[in-house]
């Protein structure tokens, strides 16, 4: 089961409390630019996907039939 982008930043703030409890401050802040960090880069993901403009280039796909069907079922399992 791979997770989603929220819980890396839920994990390294979890990992940040328990460093910073035990003491370890130098790793803890590693942990804690690693999470402002993925913020960041989640930000610039939502900012990016949230509109299209008429200068966006947009193009086919290559997926075959069978492909495409898959994934259809696959997606219709997950409700």
């Amino acid at each position: 089961m791979a997770l989603s982008p929220e819980h890396f930043i839920s994990a390294f703030q979890l990992i940040y409390n328990f460093l910073k409890s035990e003491g370890r401050d130098k790793e803890a802040d590693n942990y804690s630019q690693r999470a402002e960090h993925h913020y960041k880069l989640l930000a610039l993901a939502e900012k990016e996907r949230s509109s299209i403009t008429k200068n966006d280039k947009l193009t086919e796909h290559d997926l075959s039939l069978e492909f495409i069907e898959s994934l259809q079922m696959q997606l219709a399992n997950q409700e």
